[in-house]
């Protein structure tokens, strides 16, 4: 038998996937799953393609490994991803099909998503057109609203986190930094506290402060960097402004090389635009792109936007934030208590492992591909 690979945490891109690369004579299988290439690295070890064998179905899978998740005390925060994607049934979020447990490792399955990432779009293109930006921010802010709308805060939107399909679509991925917009019931039974103290009851709508300063240096919103407290809704607004310039510019609106100095100017700068920039564009990131968050617009008027109301206008409610999706018959029957990291395996003797066995002939044949459905299909351009 060949050893369990190593587990895999937040998406980075291998320097090369000769130790994801598998003999012409048999194939490594996790359960009913295929394994094939590594798809890329993480804190936690390896991201990698898959079939299933039971459906012909393309599939990616998450290699976690329990131990060095304990031992950087990240428990919560995986929890808090697998939880995220869980909930998240959107046509522009990569979906979780199922999880698997093994004693040392925990394996997350995932919609296949082959197009590369955005950073990579951007950067092939030197930068997007306005017209062909549009729809694909449109998908952006769609998935954001509809995370939002599930008090859910991503907290790392980046081109590098936003994947591409073969189509053209995003599919926002990498849910380890995301967490609840809503007060928890200990932060509402110290608001209480807090509340009883000072002779006032603690108020239902409160919005969760969060004061964890996470994300990506250049895509961090002001007052993340201020540490005093952010909401994580208005955070991700001012990322998809910033995703926005990028995509249209070609660049960062605010980077150096000197991260005190980056910092300063994300906090101090206003942003410049070039010359290229349409007034309606330049519209839509004044308004994400505001350095008070309370003066910074939400996404809900993002969608309203001279710019992008003409997409959402003649969208449904229900085409514009989600779709029908089939979960995996054998998908984890979990609650938000699951403790993946100590909870009885799923994967019992060989199925817990990835074992060197010879395909089999009489294997079913890949699936098509089903029709786009949802926001996918409402919001890509037009061919010409």
């Amino acid at each position: 038998m060949a050893p369990e690979p190593e587990g895999s945490g937040s998406f980075k891109k291998p320097a090369d996937n000769k130790d994801g690369s598998f003999k012409k004579t048999g194939s490594r299988m996790l359960g009913k799953y295929e394994i094939q290439e590594t798809l890329g690295d993480g804190a936690f070890g390896k991201v990698k393609a898959a079939r299933n064998t039971v459906t012909g179905d393309s599939v990616a899978i998450k290699f976690m490994d329990k131990d060095k998740i304990r031992q950087q005390g990240m428990n919560k925060q995986v929890h808090r991803e697998i939880m995220s994607m869980r909930k998240i049934r959107h046509a522009n979020v990569v979906r979780l099909i199922e999880v698997l447990t093994s004693s040392t490792k925990i394996f997350l399955v995932m919609e296949s998503v082959r197009g590369g990432d955005l950073f990579e779009r951007i950067v092939s293109s030197i930068k997007i057109d306005e017209d062909a930006a549009r729809p694909m921010f449109a998908q952006l802010v769609s998935a954001v609203s509809y995370c939002h709308s599930l008090g859910i805060c991503h907290r790392d939107l980046k081109p590098e986190n936003i994947l591409t399909t073969e189509m053209g679509d995003l599919k926002i991925s990498d849910f380890g930094l995301s967490t609840d917009l809503q007060p928890s019931a200990e932060d509402k039974a110290a608001d209480a506290a807090d509340g009883a103290k000072e002779g006032a009851g603690a108020s239902d709508s409160v919005v969760n402060v969060l004061s964890t300063t996470c994300g990506t240096c250049n895509y961090i919103a002001p007052e993340v960097l201020a540490d005093n407290g952010y909401d994580g809704a208005r955070a991700d607004t001012w990322s998809c402004g910033i995703i926005l310039f990028v995509m249209i510019a070609g660049y960062l609106p605010f980077d150096d090389r000197a991260t005190a100095r980056l910092f300063k100017k994300i906090l101090e700068e206003q942003v410049r635009y070039p010359n290229w920039f349409s007034e309606p564009v330049r519209e839509l990131l004044d308004g994400v792109l505001q350095k008070d968050p309370e003066k910074r617009w939400t996404i809900a008027r993002c969608k309203t936007c001279a710019w992008l109301a003409p997409i959402f206008s003649n969208t449904r409610p229900a085409r514009e934030r989600r779709i029908s999706l089939g979960i995996d018959a054998n998908t984890t029957k979990d609650d938000a208590t699951t403790d993946y990291l100590d909870a009885a395996p799923t994967l019992q003797g060989d199925a817990a492992r990835v074992i060197l066995r010879p395909v089999s002939a009489a294997a079913p044949p890949a699936a098509s591909p089903a029709a786009v459905i949802g926001v996918a299909a409402a919001l890509r351009s037009p061919r010409r």
